[in-house]
């Protein structure tokens, strides 16, 4: 009776254990998350642009600098956790480095992470991968760079003041060869594209700048119509290259 009992023992141990690799194997065998497809640049005169660039945080603009926005398409799969980004500097012999996750709460999708720890005229190089409730990785993404230049900063007008006819603004320590010019009008919090322009300094390298309405915007919209709030933003951009630049933060005026 004593033999039986040992034995019937040692099979449901036996089975625990069978059934425990089992579990095991199945987690291992579980597919890791598919690869992570970063957005494509959008030209810097598009009216919503896409893909790596510089960007303002939401809370706390540094008055100096930009964060670089990373931006990619969310993936499809059981058990997602978090996407993992990766930077390293364009000069640098070493490896890559994980410098945040974003979190994949239940039913959302957030697919963009601004690094705000980029320093000025550094290129720096990112690539994300996905990461599912096992701790495995997908395959890392192409990888995409940009270098930040000094922001603008917009001089007048500024804090909702009454709109005088001159647009003035700094450009700071780096004068570029072309900027942008962009005006949103807006009804409460929400804005629309009212102009974007790509503008040549053409024998002007002062930091400061001033233009009137006509130089900047069309005969076709001008005069603006009374009655809005609008926003205006700099932006220095390179013709060459438009995975290095700055834009200044946005600034709203009244025309009455």
């Amino acid at each position: 009776m004593k033999k039986l009992y040992l034995f019937a023992s040692a099979v449901v141990i036996l089975s625990i254990l069978l059934s425990l690799g089992c579990k095991e194997s199945n987690t291992n065998n579980t597919p890791p998350p598919p690869k992570v497809v970063l957005a494509p640049k959008s030209a810097d005169s598009m009216a919503v642009e896409t893909g790596i660039d510089a960007e303002d945080p939401p809370t706390n603009p540094d008055p100096l600098k930009n964060g670089i926005l990373i931006q990619w398409y969310p993936v499809s799969h059981d058990g997602l956790r978090a996407y993992d980004v990766y930077r390293r500097m364009d000069d640098s012999t070493g490896n890559f480095q994980k410098i945040a996750e974003v979190i994949q709460p239940f039913g959302t999708r957030d697919t963009v992470y601004i690094d705000t720890t980029a320093g000025l005229d550094t290129t720096y190089l990112y690539y994300v991968r996905a990461r599912d409730e096992d701790g495995q990785e997908g395959e890392r993404s192409r990888i995409d760079y940009y270098t930040l230049w000094p922001k603008p900063t917009l001089n007048a007008p500024t804090n909702g003041q009454e709109f005088a006819g001159i647009f003035d603004w700094s450009f700071g320590d780096l004068v570029p060869q072309h900027f942008i010019f962009r005006l949103e009008w807006g009804i409460g919090n929400q804005y629309f594209p009212y102009h974007t322009g790509i503008y040549e300094l053409i024998g002007s390298v002062e930091p400061r700048q001033t233009r009137t309405l006509a130089e900047l915007v069309p005969d076709t919209l001008r005069p603006l119509p009374a009655g809005r709030q609008y926003r205006w933003r700099i932006d220095k951009y390179d013709i060459n290259n438009n995975h290095r630049g700055s834009e200044s933060s946005w600034e709203v005026f009244l025309v009455q």
